[in-house]
């Protein structure tokens, strides 16, 4: 199946699962989004799609994500972002809160998903200004919980929710009839 659009978009892939929850989420989080750049960056800058490469910012991922928006615009081309496994390290870092002291989990899980300058609404936030400013032409995320989406990806509030269309059902995942077949096995156990 070909369309019009077809080899047009610069393919920019983040996977958040090698995110670690281990020492400092930000400082990992930062550095995978800076190393997914950079490849995107020498890709296509060999490739001749983009006129420069991109200057990556080691102290924060968002400067950086904000520099490949303008040589990506500058050069008269548009992303597809692909995101896979958007809250994988949210879920890891939720599993290895540190309950000793109270409300320190609480603290953990606003800085990193639900604060108002928590990691991933901001990160949320920078994306977004890349849709808005045709930067971004599409997207597709894979593994954002609703809690993860509700909570720290609120500002992609133009994002349409899939997960329940019954023509896509089985594209990633599981069909309704391999989970109901599923269920209906647990009683054999």
């Amino acid at each position: 199946l070909t369309t019009e659009e077809m080899g047009s978009y610069l393919v920019l892939r983040l996977s958040f699962s090698g995110v670690s929850a281990d020492g400092d989420v930000k400082v990992n989080f930062r550095k995978n989004i800076n190393t997914a750049v950079k490849m995107f960056s020498k890709k296509y800058y060999k490739a001749k799609m983009l006129d420069e490469l991109i200057e990556i910012d080691d102290d924060n991922e968002l400067n950086t994500l904000q520099r490949l928006f303008g040589v990506v615009k500058l050069s008269g081309r548009q992303i597809y972002l692909i995101v896979d496994e958007c809250d994988a390290f949210v879920n890891r870092l939720l599993l290895s809160i540190d309950t000793r002291k109270p409300d320190l989990g609480l603290e953990q899980y606003e800085l990193a998903v639900s604060g108002k300058e928590s990691m991933l609404r901001n990160w949320g936030n920078v994306i977004k200004e890349g849709t808005v400013g045709g930067t971004i032409a599409r997207a597709f995320f894979t593994g954002v919980a609703p809690q993860a989406f509700s909570d720290g990806l609120s500002s992609l509030n133009m994002v349409k929710d899939l997960t329940f269309d019954s023509d896509l059902e089985g594209l990633f995942g599981l069909t309704a009839a391999d989970v109901s077949r599923g269920l209906s096995m647990i009683d054999m156990l």
